[in-house]
């Protein structure tokens, strides 16, 4: 969709497509469970508004969505900014035909005539029945560049902006609306800094089979996410996130309780992630260090009392709560 690479935008919104894999399952699940009740059934006195309780219950889906969800709009930011770093479009409009069927446009707007990408020019990238494979995608994402832009730099700012964006998938159709401000900085070698905060409103995704009129929502609003890693390919990860999710019937946080770090190449072994719910219910995730891909810790909090007291037994890999890995720095 930016920049006439395609392989670039299937690439940058993988992550996307595991996830709504994961929401369409999850939410099967969860409402063939309900039996009729409104707790888990999108649309009936708006579920997703209420404080979800959480517990040993829904501790592995609550956390996987969540950190899937934040991790897939992260990622495809990232991965389209450095497309647009490593091959800047050029000025005006391009039009090129998908592999198997539709068009995909590119319009850069140099709205200071200075040939090169500077705040206050505008990236817009739209699809019209564009067909790759089993991929398809149609509507528009906007990248709004604003001061501190600075591509001899590598460093951009800006918002990205989703405007009825729809990504089908192997039957599955994913819809985006809303946008964030971002600020990304590629440095010599692996190093790199990331920053989103979503715009008023949140983002919406709504994911439903292909051809099916029902679908389920999600809103993430991301107050703050910082992703940096060093030259020696270390990570610090903090973020502040708040979830309205039909799929599981309420809303709940997401925060770093101190911000998770790594050594390169290995999952997270410091800092913790808690996500709050209802009458103060709590989960707790931590990781172990030294080892590639561990065992997360994660611990629950069911009556809000401030004491862990129940620990999984069999808690999920990072690999496994995360999608592709993105987040913590794995490959």
């Amino acid at each position: 969709m930016i920049n006439k690479s395609i392989s670039s935008r299937v690439k940058s919104f993988k992550s996307i497509s595991a996830y709504a894999q994961y929401l369409l399952m999850l939410s099967s699940i969860i409402l063939a469970s309900c039996s009729g009740g409104d707790a888990g059934s999108p649309g009936t006195n708006n579920p997703s508004a209420r404080p979800l309780n959480l517990g040993a219950d829904n501790a592995v889906d609550v956390t996987t969505l969540s950190l899937v969800e934040t991790e897939a709009l992260a990622e495809a930011i990232y991965i389209v900014m450095e497309e647009i770093d490593i091959n800047p479009p050029t000025v005006g409009i391009d039009v090129v035909n998908c592999t198997d069927g539709g068009t995909e446009t590119t319009e850069f707007r140099d709205n200071d005539n200075s040939m090169s990408l500077t705040s206050g020019d505008n990236i817009i990238g739209s699809d019209a029945a564009c067909q790759e494979g089993s991929a398809a995608s149609d509507g528009e994402i906007r990248i709004n560049l604003l001061a501190s832009t600075n591509p001899s730099a590598n460093r951009y700012v800006g918002e990205f902006i989703f405007d009825n964006t729809v990504f089908s998938f192997d039957g599955i159709d994913v819809a985006l609306d809303g946008g964030a401000n971002f600020e990304v900085e590629f440095f010599v070698g692996i190093a790199t800094f990331l920053s989103v905060s979503t715009l008023e409103g949140g983002i919406t995704i709504s994911v439903g089979a292909s051809g099916s009129p029902s679908s389920t929502t999600e809103t993430i609003t991301i107050r703050n996410l910082e992703r940096e890693i060093n030259a020696s390919g270390d990570l610090l990860l903090g973020m502040n996130v708040e979830f309205e999710s039909e799929t599981l019937g309420g809303r709940f946080t997401l925060a770093t309780g101190s911000s998770l770090s790594s050594l390169a190449g290995e999952a997270p072994s410091g800092g913790s992630i808690i996500l709050s719910g209802d009458d103060n219910s709590a989960i707790r995730i931590t990781g172990n260090s030294g080892v590639t891909n561990p065992q997360t810790n994660i611990a629950i909090d069911e009556d809000g009392n401030g004491s862990f007291e129940i620990v999984l037994s069999s808690p999920p890999t990072w690999v496994d709560i995360m999608g592709s890995g993105f987040l913590v720095g794995l490959p």
